[in-house]
């Protein structure tokens, strides 16, 4: 494959996985808004022995509020990148690792629905931006392929006869 192809793969992934973590993210949105909620109007009729449940409340929204705020972020970087790896300026291979750690760990924001494809994508990201082809594409070149053994067969070391140099005798 081209680096073309790959990077036409990687944006059609990039975004669909956007789009997907994109819901979850809005479940977790709306868990936080409607529990945020409840917990500003039990505020308001709480006695003072009812602190410590208030405080653990108030923990548990912050908690899936900070997963949301990740999914958030993940899902913006996937369509950055989908857009960059279309357009004539590439993004950097440091960006590019970056997507794909978020893709990784961004199971956190999505559960065991997200980890098959997120590790997936973030997999596929790293080995684009670390292989050759990758960072021929990143930086803005073609990529020319250096091939150890010459492309005609017949010279190719493994059709060679064998030659014992190294022994003095000749076995006969």
């Amino acid at each position: 494959m081209t680096a073309k192809e790959h990077t036409n793969l990687l944006s059609i992934f990039a975004w669909i996985y956007a789009g997907i973590q994109a819901l979850v993210v809005c479940l977790y949105l709306l868990f936080v808004i409607v529990y945020g909620g409840l917990g500003i109007a039990m505020a308001f009729t709480a006695k003072q022995s009812d602190a410590a449940g208030l405080i653990f409340w108030g923990v548990i929204v912050l908690i899936f509020a900070f997963i949301a705020l990740m999914g958030i972020i993940c899902v913006i970087s996937n369509v950055w990148m989908g857009k960059r790896l279309r357009s004539g300026m590439p993004p950097t291979q440091r960006s590019m690792i970056v997507t794909a750690i978020l893709n990784c760990v961004s199971w956190i924001c999505g559960g065991a629905l997200l980890m098959p494809f997120g590790i997936a994508l973030g997999a596929y990201g790293f080995w684009f931006a670390l292989s050759d082809v990758g960072k021929a594409f990143l930086e803005g070149r073609e990529f020319q392929p250096n091939y150890a053994f010459p492309a005609n067969p017949q010279y190719h070391p493994i059709n060679q006869p064998m030659q014992n140099q190294d022994q003095p005798y000749k076995w006969q």
